[in-house]
């Protein structure tokens, strides 16, 4: 049984309420095998390496109507990288790339704007494909080079150096998809030397279920190189548990699997998996991921030098109004100063080899 995710319910009820959000999709052509690559990135590329760490990469939710300003993150925490949710598929027949919420890879979409601020104020990158609640490429790319062939479109548009494969819900238990996406991000690593691969992942408080175990051995088996595997831990159905203990125990789980699969000493187990939190209450009754769970996960990072450390998400990183009349999924339901869990994501640095 896979693990449901706070995000499908958050968006579901915000965009109930912000349907007027919503936008006209442009229309692309669907992805082929062997597509080629654009000739003409959309988005200039990063003009150098953002300082900061890689590994500490918060999302940012572009569809939302509160989206905060990410220059102005930067500058109040020192962040310099983001995870950008989500890219998904237009509709349920249609293998081509897509914002959540309707955004184009095109120069004037407001996504592509974002990120063109974001590496004009020094940071970068890495966009997330898939997500929760909504239709996805991995579902409805009939191939693995097809869907090579829509994920290199996203590579291409934005030069990216580093992709996160957030797969969760429906996709996650369907064992095609989860074998299409790991020959695809193959493909994509093949035909992208260098690229970085993120896996994002629900977890049980004890590490992999059945299926992330599988997943983890099929991307061993085809040679994929995945740079971590970041477990979602939160719904865990368990009610008020200590949250920063539940997040390590996940990861030392996910870390022995990890280190069996490859074969890999346990130093470099750890530098293989990391955390995708969740900043302060979840609708899952008594389930708080508090700033002192986060403290306490950032010490863990720094001792096992893990390989990513996010959360959802940096729309959500602020204190409720007294009142209690925010929309969904735009506070965090715990005492905070703005972007408090930001901040600290940003403190991480995952040391050198």
């Amino acid at each position: 049984m896979s693990i449901p995710t706070p995000r499908t319910r958050f968006r579901t009820r915000t965009l109930r309420r912000l349907a007027v959000l919503a936008t006209a999709v442009a229309s692309v052509l669907p992805a082929t095998a062997g597509a080629a690559h654009a000739t003409t990135p959309v988005v200039p590329a990063a003009s150098a390496t953002p300082p900061g760490s890689i590994a500490a990469a918060p999302y940012y939710y572009l569809d939302s109507y509160n989206r905060p300003d990410p220059v102005d993150i930067m500058r109040r925490t020192g962040a310099r990288w983001f995870t950008l949710a989500f890219v998904v598929a237009p509709d349920a027949d249609t293998c081509a790339p897509q914002w959540d919420g309707g955004g184009t890879l095109d120069a004037d979409s407001a996504p592509s704007k974002a990120i063109g601020a974001i590496r004009a104020a020094g940071g970068d990158v890495i966009p997330s494909l898939g997500g929760g609640g909504v239709t996805k490429l991995g579902q409805v790319c009939g191939s693995a080079d097809a869907l090579a062939g829509a994920y290199q479109k996203v590579v291409d548009a934005y030069r990216l150096t580093a992709v996160d494969l957030d797969i969760e819900g429906a996709e996650f238990a369907d064992a095609a998809a989860r074998q299409r996406n790991v020959a695809a991000l193959k493909l994509l690593q093949d035909n992208n030397p260098g690229l970085k691969v993120y896996v994002t992942v629900p977890v049980l408080d004890t590490g992999f279920s059945s299926k992330g175990v599988a997943l983890v051995n099929e991307a061993e088996a085809a040679g994929l190189d995945v740079t971590a595997w970041a477990g979602m831990a939160f719904w865990f159905g368990k009610g008020a548990i200590d949250m920063g203990d539940a997040s390590i125990r996940a990861m030392n789980g996910m870390q022995t699997v990890v280190r069996d699969a490859y074969g890999m000493s346990d130093r470099d187990a750890y530098r293989h998996v990391g955390l995708s939190s969740l900043a302060g209450v979840n609708e899952d009754p008594g389930e708080v991921i508090t700033l002192q769970d986060f403290q306490q996960v950032l010490t863990y990072a720094h001792q096992h030098r893990i390989g990513r450390l996010t959360f959802w998400n940096v729309n959500r990183d602020r204190q409720c109004q007294a009142d209690g009349s925010d929309p969904a999924d735009t506070c965090s339901g715990v005492p905070q100063s703005l972007y408090e869990y930001t901040g600290m994501v940003a403190k991480y640095r995952q040391p050198a080899a």
